[in-house]
């Protein structure tokens, strides 16, 4: 016993000490940062030869930023409508693809890896390399409205089904930006392959034996049963939607920040985040209300 105990002992200890450098990573680069950052949204901020001089005034800079900005309440629309058509669409294309790439057929590997392989490239180091290869407008290459409605009429396909008004207009926005979707859905496609390697193979035999068609074992043993991962893929797309570099409100915010508004730009994250916080904790609530409690 005694032995025992000291090697959990030791274990505890090279587990701290493997642990130490991310705990001092996230206290230099992260929680600073972020205090600094909440004392500089309720600051006025100066730039003087010895450094920055920081006075506080309270909550000036919030409403200096929503009542004064011509830009910011346009682009917090415009990243808030992005994240409503983007987040339903790259939650469904991910869960599709991922549920075909779990089934088995020659050559699934390749088709993972193919899903997978715009993550790779989408980090900074492999980007900047393309792009120093490339000619600088294929940084935001992508399909056209123009091109991707030339695939497919969809307000034909909505006239079919008596659809109208807005659902046209959601789909015509999702298929301009299909090549978007897809190249956002990498992670997502991951997390839901590993959610179907989860479910018991045990529970389609039986749904097979009851005599349930391919629509009814989706909806009744599938879904459910990646209700977690489903959840899951939400809030990660939405933490990448909040945060990439091709949101019109960051754009703007890093942009003041090159000229040293430290203060307003501060401010507008924060209100930024908070928006964002609450739209994303309501779709949780309602998802876990409506799908995950009524399934369990």
């Amino acid at each position: 016993m005694k032995k025992a105990h000291g090697i959990e002992k030791i274990k505890i200890k090279y587990g701290r000490l493997f642990v130490l450098p991310w705990e001092i990573g996230l206290l230099l680069f992260v929680l600073i940062p972020v205090i600094q950052s909440v004392w500089y949204s309720f600051s006025d901020i100066s730039i003087v030869d010895t450094g920055m001089i920081t006075d506080f005034v309270g909550i000036k800079n919030y409403i200096a930023v929503l009542q004064k900005d011509p830009f910011y309440l346009q682009y917090i629309t415009d990243a808030v409508i992005e994240m409503l058509y983007s987040i339903p669409s790259i939650v469904v294309l991910s869960m599709i693809i991922g549920i075909i790439l779990s089934s088995k057929f020659k050559g699934r590997l390749f088709f993972r890896m193919l899903y997978f392989l715009p993550v790779i490239i989408a980090t900074g180091s492999v980007m900047e390399w393309i792009q120093s290869c490339t000619d600088p407008s294929l940084a935001s290459a992508g399909v056209s409205a123009t091109e991707a409605s030339n695939m497919i009429d969809i307000s034909e396909v909505m006239s079919v089904l008596k659809l109208e008004g807005t659902l046209v207009n959601y789909f015509q926005m999702a298929i301009s930006k299909i090549f978007d979707l897809v190249w956002a859905s990498g992670i997502q496609i991951v997390l839901v392959i590993a959610g179907m390697q989860s479910i018991p193979e045990s529970m389609y035999e039986v749904s097979k034996i009851e005599g349930a068609t391919k629509w009814e074992e989706f909806w009744f043993v599938t879904f459910p049963m990646l209700s977690r991962t489903t959840l899951l893929v939400i809030v990660f797309t939405a933490v990448e939607l909040i945060t990439k570099k091709t949101n019109k409100i960051m754009n703007y915010v890093y942009t003041l920040m090159s000229t040293l508004n430290y203060d307003e730009s501060s401010a507008m994250l924060w209100l930024y985040l908070l928006l964002s916080s609450a739209l994303l904790g309501l779709v949780v609530l309602l998802f876990y209300k409506w799908c995950i409690k009524r399934w369990e």
